[in-house]
């Protein structure tokens, strides 16, 4: 999650002064390939982020045309203003590609409607178009870095790992960029790729939620910004009870992690359902036993019953990837901690910010 502070005030005061009664206006800026400023321009929209995506912010807007700029790669920056009495407080929101815009005239201006994607577009449609090979003894986050500089992605922050590639590993021709970035990752339980409010490219190790602290907090209390309409459900539908990767390698030989749920008080186990639902799969590359153990654990946490939980408030900007919520619910009873998987805002004064969470529910 961001950090709402800066040289003149604190989070919780910026925080403060978002929940009180408030005006806020949105600007967008159109740059080009290269960052160029084009000039302003008035939009109307909404846009999502979501985790569980490749490509996970995303945008729908119209947007007003201007006279004698056509750049095939125009690109929006999204800005959140919050205006005081004396100054005004801007956030950033993303750096989004305008893609195949159609042109619409309503009999007094043109404007565009259109989607609108994250750089994550740029390292999807890039393709490999002879086999990549990263070699041993290279760090895997080293490799990640190669491959997005290749893609033409300057602006990066891939948290530094110095696991290494045991053997060599390939990719054939046609992969895409980010597959292989996201198959690298994986291999050091690393979260997948994203791009930041700012269109930095950021990859950071993965952390069990139950590790994680909580970043920000919504209470239905005499402050609160929570609107109303929340929805809460239980996903149990299909969840293994037992899980296992395997890596064959010639060079390697055979590396194989297991997991099972044999927890009597846990009803999704395996002696309480009398059967196992089995996720078995090969990995294509891991850095080493220790890794491999991670990764099943990871997808055995992950492989758990899951409440869900889906709430309105008005807009916050500072919301990012996978933020670590507190939430206090007096309307349905629940104070628990999720995290959060996907969001979306409207982004008009007075729209809704909707907010899709989960968390692991013992069973």
């Amino acid at each position: 999650m961001n950090s709402l502070a800066d040289e003149r005030y604190t989070h919780e005061e910026t925080k403060s002064m978002l929940l009180c009664n408030r005006k806020i206006s949105f600007k967008y800026e159109l740059i080009d390939k290269n960052n160029n400023y084009l000039g302003l321009v008035s939009a109307q929209g909404s846009i999502s982020y979501d985790t569980r995506m490749s490509l996970m912010r995303t945008g729908s807007f119209i947007i007003n045309e201007i006279a004698d700029i056509n750049s095939i790669d125009e690109r929006l920056k999204i800005h959140f203003n919050l205006h005081l009495e004396d100054e005004v407080i801007t956030f950033p929101l993303g750096v989004l590609l305008i893609s195949s815009p159609a042109r619409v005239h309503n009999g007094r201006s043109i404007s565009k409607k259109c989607d609108l994607y994250d750089q994550s577009v740029i390292v999807q449609e890039d393709k490999f178009d002879v086999r990549h090979c990263v070699k041993t003894g290279n760090t895997y986050t080293g490799a990640v870095e190669n491959i997005l500089t290749s893609a033409g992605i300057i602006s990066y922050d891939i948290t530094p790992s110095d696991k290494v590639l045991m053997s060599d590993i390939e990719f054939e021709i046609g992969t895409s960029k980010l597959d292989a970035i996201n198959s690298l990752l994986s291999s050091i339980n690393y979260s997948k790729l994203h791009f930041n409010e700012i269109g930095i490219a950021v990859a950071i190790p993965y952390k069990l939620p139950v590790l994680r602290d909580i970043e920000e907090t919504y209470e239905t209390d005499s402050d609160s910004i929570i609107k109303t309409g929340v929805e809460q459900g239980l996903d149990v539908f299909n969840v293994p009870n037992k899980i296992v990767r395997y890596l064959e390698n010639p060079d390697r030989g055979m590396m194989i992690s297991k997991y099972e749920n044999n927890d009597p008080t846990n009803i999704l186990s395996i002696p309480n359902r009398g059967r196992k639902i089995v996720d078995i799969a090969s990995v294509s590359d891991i850095a080493d036993q220790a890794s491999l153990d991670a990764l099943v654990y990871k997808l055995a946490s992950n492989s758990v019953a899951y409440e869900t939980l889906r709430f309105k408030t008005g807009l916050m900007p500072h919301h990012g990837h996978e933020a670590c919520l507190q939430i206090k619910n007096k309307d349905i009873d629940v104070q628990a901690k999720y995290i959060e998987e996907a969001w979306s805002m409207d982004l008009r004064p007075g729209g809704d910010m909707i907010h899709y969470c989960k968390k692991v529910v013992p069973i």
